[in-house]
């Protein structure tokens, strides 16, 4: 019998002994059996221990030193002994160690979750693999809808609420943020009166609502904290003026134009020394020189060539 600290309990209360272990380059094996001599159905309720079959089951656990560790376990079937009941075979459950039809242990997907509820999904998964916790960015988004939002430790007061697309232009949400500590508190499905309404009537104490230009979520703020004060979140109101001082100017791009041009040519002016004309004309006034030296020059050289081939 093997014994590893910290892994032998839990799979000892799911009813499994670890018979192996391995390490390699992906980390570290472990193999445990079956010890269970029944199970109850699903189905039936009613609980059978005539054997039907045997299989494998691969469940990532928590790591160790950094080092991903892949539970290797014997999922024993039985025979259902109700003859009414439509579950003929079924397989024993785990639920200490994991639930059914998930590939990672109940310890691991809290990490999980902590990672995603700290950093969210990509900034997650990238922290995770350091960690010896491989899971994608998608992954860690899924459990955390399926788990929900964490719990606030805090009461809310400042809150900000904005719509955010699930899939771009076919499925949108709305996202609740506490402005206080800056961080997301709750992820809502649509985005109209009817979906932030009752959530908004879960927290009496919210005093302020941030919000965009919407009706929507104005109605909702009415209706659910008549008490709370409305007020246009500062994005909004940046991306709003930005968008009214670019639409001024498109209507005046020629005269920007013009005085683009006259600003450059006084800091043209501005940036030349005071001889730099009467530098330019001597500089003029030295290339026709030596254009005239260097004419003189192919003459004499001809005229030479020329008497060469008379003597």
């Amino acid at each position: 019998m093997v014994i590893i600290p910290g892994l032998s309990q839990p799979l000892k209360a799911a009813g499994k002994r670890i018979t192996s272990w391995a390490e390699d380059s992906g980390g570290l094996t472990v193999e445990a059996n079956s010890t269970v001599r029944g199970a109850t159905c699903p189905g039936c309720s009613q609980k059978s221990s005539r054997l039907h079959g045997h299989y494998w089951r691969a469940i990532a656990e928590s790591p160790c030193f950094n080092a991903p560790v892949r539970l290797s376990v014997e999922m024993r079937r039985f025979k259902c002994v109700n003859r009414c009941c439509r579950q003929r075979t079924f397989s024993e459950r785990i639920e200490p160690l994991a639930v059914p039809r998930q590939r990672r242990t109940l310890r691991l997907m809290q990490g999980v979750r902590a990672l995603g509820y700290a950093l969210g999904g990509q900034a997650a998964a990238r922290l995770g693999a350091k960690l010896g916790m491989p899971v994608s960015g998608p992954t860690v988004l899924r459990e955390l809808r399926r788990a929900g939002c964490a719990p606030a430790d805090e009461v809310l007061v400042v809150v900000g609420i904005d719509d955010w697309a699930i899939a771009r232009g076919h499925r949108y949400g709305t996202i609740a943020v506490d402005l206080e500590r800056r961080c997301p508190i709750e992820l809502l499905e649509g985005r109209d009166a009817a979906s932030v309404v009752p959530w908004l009537e879960k927290q009496p104490a919210i005093e302020v609502i941030a919000r965009d230009r919407a009706g929507a979520y104005a109605d909702a703020a009415r209706t659910a904290a008549p008490g709370a004060q409305q007020v246009a979140d500062r994005w909004h109101l940046m991306h709003n003026m930005c968008e009214a001082v670019e639409r001024m100017l498109l209507r005046h791009a020629g005269k920007l134009r013009e005085a683009a041009s006259q600003v450059s040519e006084a800091m043209q002016l501005e940036a030349q020394p005071p001889g730099y004309k009467r530098l330019a004309a001597w500089w003029v006034i030295r290339a026709k020189r030596e254009e005239t030296r260097r004419a003189r020059l192919e003459r004499l050289i001809a005229t030479s060539r020329a008497r060469r081939r008379i003597y």
